[in-house]
């Protein structure tokens, strides 16, 4: 029996549905779910799940510490608002999920990013978890002028010759978090997942963030 892909990113992304958001340019912007809907359409998912989500509880939030994907001494920050949508790609075996986090406060999210980030990419140096027997790269980078997080990975722990890769890019884009996370198969094509995160940021722009 295969052990389950995990999804990774920020806070296991739309497993749980949460963290925090922010931005650098702290427009208030417009209507969060009417952009990722149309981003969705547009990127040609099969969608599973598309709305509201609620932030993670706080028996989520130490289990998420537990399992090495968040640093102990972090927080949870105060989500205002979250939508996320959580689906599969039709041209491939391929998980995907997007999670939009509107925030009170830029700086304290950009923080934040930067300290998931920099534990992660710690852990996976380490080979600690949740990254025993991963390979890749975790690094802090920009994306159309937002600061982000973007990984690739490869887990090899349970089948060297077909190994499940997960990819995410996160960004802070005004007021917002975007996390968007792909898992697939190491030998099938490149989801594309730069050029589908281009088309959520484009619908949040056009809503004014």
């Amino acid at each position: 029996m295969r052990k389950p892909i995990v999804i990774g990113i920020l806070g296991i992304a739309l497993a749980l549905a949460a963290t925090l958001a922010s931005g650098s340019i702290g427009q208030d912007g417009g209507d969060i779910e009417k952009a990722l809907r149309l981003a969705v359409d547009k990127i040609n998912l099969k969608v599973d799940k598309l709305g509201p989500a609620t932030v993670p509880s706080a028996e989520q939030w130490e289990e998420m510490t537990r399992a090495g994907w968040i640093p102990k001494n972090l927080a949870p920050l105060r989500a205002m608002t979250v939508h996320s949508a959580r689906g599969s790609a039709w041209h491939m075996t391929a998980g995907v999920s997007v999670t939009i986090t509107r925030a009170e406060n830029a700086a304290e999210a950009l923080a934040y990013l930067r300290a998931v980030t920099d534990h992660r990419r710690t852990q996976l140096a380490a080979g600690l978890k949740p990254f025993g027997g991963w390979t890749g790269k975790i690094e802090m980078t920009d994306f159309q002028a937002c600061r982000a997080s973007r990984a690739t990975l490869i887990d090899k722990s349970f089948d060297e010759n077909d190994p499940p890769r997960t990819e995410w890019l996160s960004w802070v884009q005004g007021p917002l978090l975007v996390e968007f996370v792909v898992n697939s198969r190491a030998k099938e094509p490149d989801f594309g997942l730069e050029g589908s995160a281009y088309v959520v940021w484009k619908e949040l722009k056009v809503e004014g963030f």
